[in-house]
C-alpha cells in the first residue's frame, strides 16, 4: 500500500503532509567554459586520440588531487595496449600539422589539458574527487583496453579546444575502364 494512502487511512487527510521533494540534481561544477576552436581540424583516430588523452589527464588530475596515485598507476599498466596507439596518434596529429614544433605544440597542449582539469578541481574539489573515484571504478570495470577509447567518448572531458572534424574526403570516381582493343585484323 502507497504510504500516502495508509496515512489518510490512518491518521485522515490533515495530519499527513505529502513528503518533502527529494534533493534537486546536482548542477554541474561549473558552466563548460566556451573554448576556442583548435587551429586544425582532427581525423577520426585522431580525434579519439584527444578523447583518450582528456580521460588520461583527468585520471592523473584525480591521482595527485585525491590520493589515487595507485589507481593511476593500476590504468595505466592495464591499459598500456591501448594508450601506446592513442599517444601515437596524437603525436601523428601534432607532426602533421606543426613540423618540427610539433613536440612543442604536443607538450604545451598536454599542459593546458591538465590545467583545465585543475580549475575543475579548484572550484569544488570535494566533488571533482568522488566523480574521479566514479571515473575511476568505470575504468576498473572495463573488459579490455580496447574498451577504453569508447569510454573516453561517452564522458565530457575539459578540453583546452575544441577538436573539429575533419571533412570527409570525396569519394574518387572509379577509373573508366578501356574495353580491350582487339587486335586488327588483316
Amino acid at each position: 500500500m502507497r504510504p500516502a494512502l495508509a496515512c489518510l487511512l490512518v491518521l485522515g487527510l490533515t495530519q499527513c503532509a505529502p513528503p518533502p521533494p527529494g534533493p534537486p540534481p546536482e548542477p554541474p561544477i561549473v558552466a563548460e567554459e566556451p573554448v576556442p576552436d583548435a587551429p586544425f581540424c582532427a581525423r577520426p583516430a585522431e580525434k579519439q586520440a584527444f578523447q583518450v588523452a582528456a580521460l588520461k589527464s583527468r585520471l592523473m588530475v584525480t591521482a595527485l588531487a585525491c590520493d589515487s596515485s595507485e589507481k593511476y598507476n593500476a590504468f595505466i599498466t592495464a591499459n598500456r595496449t591501448a594508450l601506446l596507439p592513442q599517444e601515437r596518434a596524437l603525436g601523428a596529429y601534432f607532426q602533421r600539422h606543426y613540423g618540427r614544433r610539433a613536440q612543442t605544440e604536443h607538450d604545451e597542449y598536454i599542459t593546458n589539458l591538465a590545467n583545465a582539469q585543475s580549475r575543475r578541481r579548484i572550484i569544488d574539489n570535494a566533488r571533482f574527487c568522488r566523480d574521479g573515484q566514479q571515473l575511476y571504478a568505470d575504468v576498473a570495470a572495463l573488459k579490455s583496453p580496447a574498451e577504453v577509447p569508447a569510454l573516453a567518448a561517452s564522458r565530457t572531458i575539459s578540453q583546452p579546444f575544441n577538436v573539429k572534424d575533419c571533412p570527409e574526403a570525396p569519394a574518387a570516381a572509379p577509373r573508366q575502364s578501356r574495353p580491350a582493343q582487339q587486335p586488327a585484323r588483316r
